[in-house]
């Protein structure tokens, strides 16, 4: 399965909504639900059923699509320079989920489950932007993603400008692992 055309998806989605208005809190600009819509819109349009708030391990996945015999854990988050650590256990958690396991203990049926994982985060913080994207950065804690993991930036202060509205670099970014 190709996460691309459904981050391509999603980005138009971000992009319509902003074009319309910008509905934020000057001191925490737009919610992660904000993301956590748009990409779910995305992944259902191609058929995906979408399980927010997945329970895994005391906790839970922000969102896991299904299609089929396809899996895609996500989480989504506001990036920031105090938002790093918790990108990095997160990682390291999702890549624990087993669907094996997890998906009967959650009346699936089983499967043979093709998996990918994703993350979805939105960012005015262009350090932050150069760790995830694995720049050189003073943060002392790399980006959790090896060199399996594609991952990528939109830059949407152009939908903002449309408002007057600088507020560069607002940026989407994206990082995905497929098995």
């Amino acid at each position: 399965m190709k996460l691309e055309p459904i981050i391509r998806s999603a980005v138009s989605v971000l992009r319509r909504h902003i074009r319309a208005g910008i509905p934020m809190n000057t001191n925490m600009g737009f919610k992660e639900a904000f993301l956590v819509n748009a990409v779910t819109f995305a992944f259902l349009e191609r058929g995906f059923l979408c399980y927010p708030q997945f329970g895994f391990r005391n906790g839970a996945i922000d969102a896991v699509f299904i299609r089929r015999k396809e899996i895609v854990l996500t989480e989504f988050k506001r990036l920031d320079a105090g938002s790093t650590k918790s990108v990095r256990s997160q990682t390291r958690r999702m890549l624990r989920f087993s669907p094996r396991d997890q998906m009967s203990e959650h009346q699936f049926k089983p499967r043979r489950w093709k998996t990918s994982h994703l993350w979805v985060c939105d960012t005015w913080d262009e350090k932050s932007v150069q760790w995830w994207l694995g720049g050189v950065t003073t943060r002392r804690l790399p980006a959790p993603f090896d060199g399996n993991w594609k991952r990528g930036r939109v830059d949407l202060r152009r939908a903002m400008l449309r408002h007057g509205t600088d507020w560069y670099p607002y940026s989407l970014l994206w990082a995905y692992h497929e098995k």
